[in-house]
């Protein structure tokens, strides 16, 4: 009797790498919490450099308060003297002077100018002066003689019992001095300081902004790095063993070749035939994880979608529907097998997902978006994706299919993704699925 089966060889799996101890850095969660680290160390750099802002500004205003109060209480003193010689003709010398004022010692005015007040209280030399917007106003005491000779200019003389000649208290006198001063450069000056501490407080925003970008886009490069390094090890390990698993499939094919031939006309050939297409389905899913694994893009070739996509969809016998497409030359940059995999894996699960109902087609359709961009639309009127589903129909070995691999997908996903574009998808007006494969557009030499 022919001897129908033989024992695969026992050779042990080659090993294609050692495993190498990782230092705790190299985890993605330490990556993380490094890049974590470092934003809020310069956050709180940056919280501390706008405090120092808000202080600097503080402390800049009080200086340029300080510095009007300075120059308004020369100005009084000035104006006190020309007031004590008779001389207040320099008055006219000081065109931002709204309000002068003497008053005694209790307040009482002897002389007003402008609006200043008839009586001010005795307290108020105390208090600090009063600054609104570009005026400042301040009462403070001036010691001194003299004699008032006259009424000079827009100064009033207050109806006063003492002669005019005869000095008002003696020398050594204590008046208050009341002046109303503008002083336009210190709106000015505080404008200019408010728009350079908003300018270096947006600086310092748009910074950590951008840093904090730089920091996202870093550790999204670090976790791409660690899952191609990843899908490198597996890639290597796929390869060896799909040529470990081939070995022993081709011999149980041919076994079942052998038995379909002695047990033809029997009941048992149909348990045979369901073991061979097992066999297949098994090589199938080996060959598919190995190309997801292996991470080449393949051979790239300029491809019109203008002649690619009507011709591809003749291949489905009406079931699947172009829409119409401009003479305009659409081309991109990548691997024709790469595309019809792509294309196909989209549209048998667009046809899986309108199953009883073969009277709707699956759609195709082009669109140019902008210039260096081209997306490929794969519509279908299924139940479509619910949304807890979105990125997990892209996960490896997820399928919602009793006979699916979870592949294809994640396939297709990959093989636009080598090709420079994206893969997603939308839910469809009107109910069911489309499917985007952006590509960049190649533009012409």
């Amino acid at each position: 009797m022919m001897k129908l089966f033989r024992r695969p060889s026992d050779r042990p799996l080659e090993r294609t790498s050692e495993k190498t101890s990782e230092r705790p850095t190299d985890h993605p969660f330490n990556r993380r919490s490094e890049t974590a680290a470092a934003m809020a160390l310069l956050g709180l750099i940056s919280l501390l450099a706008l405090g120092g802002i808000l202080v600097a500004v503080v402390q800049e205003r009080q200086r340029q308060q300080l510095i009007a109060e300075y120059r308004a209480f020369q100005l009084a003193a000035e104006l006190q003297q020309a007031y004590d010689r008779g001389t207040l003709s320099v008055f006219e010398k000081y065109p931002d002077v709204l309000a002068f004022g003497v008053y005694t010692a209790r307040g009482t005015a002897l002389y007003r100018f402008g609006d200043a007040p008839e009586m001010v209280d005795p307290e108020d030399p105390k208090n600090p002066p009063e600054i609104s917007g570009d005026v400042i106003s301040l009462v403070r005491p001036f010691g001194g003689g003299g004699a008032m000779r006259g009424r000079i200019g827009n100064l009033r003389q207050t109806p006063d019992p003492l002669p005019m000649m005869v000095p008002l208290g003696g020398m050594g006198m204590t008046r208050l001095i009341y002046v109303s001063y503008r002083i336009s450069s210190l709106r000015s000056g505080l404008y200019i300081l408010y728009m350079v501490a908003i300018l270096i407080s947006l600086a310092l925003f748009g910074a950590f902004a951008l840093l904090l970008r730089l920091a996202r886009n870093l550790d999204q490069f670090r976790l791409r790095e660690a899952r191609n390094r990843e899908l490198l090890a597996l890639g290597e390990a796929a390869r060896t063993l799909s040529h470990e698993i081939k070995n022993p499939l081709g011999v149980l094919k041919i076994q079942t070749a052998l038995l379909q031939k002695r047990l033809t006309g029997t009941e048992l050939l149909t348990n045979v035939r369901i073991m061979e297409e097992e066999i297949d389905r098994l090589g199938v899913l080996t060959d598919r994880l190995r190309q997801f694994l292996s991470g080449s893009e393949g051979n790239p070739e300029i491809i019109n979608l203008h002649e690619f996509l009507p011709d591809f969809s003749l291949r489905y016998d009406g079931h699947v529907r172009c829409a119409a497409i401009g003479n305009t030359a659409v081309q991109v940059r990548i691997d024709k097998t790469h595309l019809n995999q792509v294309l196909d894996n989209l549209i048998q699960n667009a046809l899986e997902s309108m199953a009883g109902r073969d009277a709707v087609p699956v759609d195709i359709e082009l669109r140019l978006v902008h210039p260096g961009k081209v997306h490929i639309l794969v519509s279908d009127r299924g139940p479509g994706i619910p949304d807890s589903l979105k990125e997990r129909v892209y996960d490896l070995f997820f399928t919602t299919k009793t006979t699916g691999s979870g592949l294809g997908l994640s396939i297709s996903r990959r093989y636009v993704e080598l090709a420079g574009g994206r893969l997603y998808h939308e839910h469809r007006e009107g109910g069911g699925t489309t499917f985007i494969v952006e590509l960049p557009r190649h533009m012409g030499d």
